[in-house]
């Protein structure tokens, strides 16, 4: 499995390698039982196809020879294949079958929930809290934490906006609805602070010391004393994925519809066992 910051020139060369004993199909994985050779093997070889990378390659530009050899390489065990096929032949092909692989794979980790979290580490399961949505299940310090996470994120978003002048706005309306929020304040103070808002850096700067105050208290909260130090709470960050995962899937169970079932797994579950299995690889390779 190629690394992130490989160029396609790259990942096709080491995939050649890879494939030099003759064509390797994709094998049907989703309901196995977890096997640490069975998976790095499986990720190793269609990492590249599940991440969609030459999905993105072709998509830029149909002719990239790099992006069609690996593809055809992958899934036929030949790079010239890719000859026989007509342009968007060859496109649909590997969108079949990065939707097919990504499908298997999240089913496998789905399957096999307990150990894929298991072998997760600290760094995967704290980028893991970080990126994927947390769902509040009414429990106090699990609420609690996901409401602080996802204050973090909406900041994040706005500090990232490129345009000034939505910035701004976007700054005001966040500090407008926090301010609504705080029952702390005054009739009297709830005044005053609509009126500092009116100016753009007052905003701004309020805006960084509610970030930066964030920031500490989501860390303090998600971190354990280990000495002088604190290390990140593993326990927390599973509780964390664990608890949002059983929201999705218990509102997944509930629909007696196929079809609905189909949407929130598509929409919710799948996206949380396809980066599940991502970090999954990652940390199994780092200990194998």
């Amino acid at each position: 499995m190629a690394e992130e910051n490989q160029s396609l020139e790259q990942i096709v060369n080491e995939a050649k390698k890879e494939h030099s004993r003759g064509p390797m199909r994709e094998p049907t994985i989703a309901l196995e039982t977890y096997d640490k050779k069975t998976f790095l093997g499986y990720y190793g070889r269609f990492g590249d196809l599940i991440r969609g990378t030459y999905v993105q390659a072709l998509n830029e530009n149909i002719n990239n020879l790099k992006a069609r050899e690996g593809l055809t390489g992958v899934l036929f065990g030949d790079f010239n294949a890719h000859r026989a096929f007509e342009p968007s032949d060859l496109l649909k092909t590997a969108q079949i079958s990065y939707e097919q692989g990504a499908e298997s794979l999240a089913r496998y980790a789905h399957h096999n929930k307990n150990k894929f979290l298991s072998v997760l580490n600290e760094e995967a399961l704290m980028r893991l809290v970080s990126v994927l949505p947390m769902y509040e299940n009414g429990q106090k310090e699990h609420d609690e934490l996901v409401q602080l996470l996802n204050e973090r994120r909406e900041m994040v978003n706005i500090a990232q906006e490129k345009d000034e002048n939505a910035k701004n706005d976007k700054i005001k309306s966040f500090m407008k609805a926090r301010m609504q929020k705080d029952n702390g304040l005054t009739k009297e103070g709830k005044s005053l602070f609509a009126y500092l808002m009116q100016s753009d850096k007052i905003a701004e700067y309020m805006f960084g010391r509610i970030f930066n105050d964030t920031q500490k208290l989501l860390k303090l909260s998600l971190s354990m004393q280990e000495g002088d130090a604190l290390k990140p709470d593993k326990a927390k960050h599973r509780m964390l994925i664990e608890n949002s995962l059983e929201v999705i899937e218990k509102e997944m169970d509930e629909k007696t519809d196929e079809k609905d079932k189909d949407k929130i797994w598509d929409e919710k579950v799948k996206p949380y066992y396809t980066n599940i299995s991502h970090a999954a690889y990652e940390s199994e390779k780092k200990s194998d």
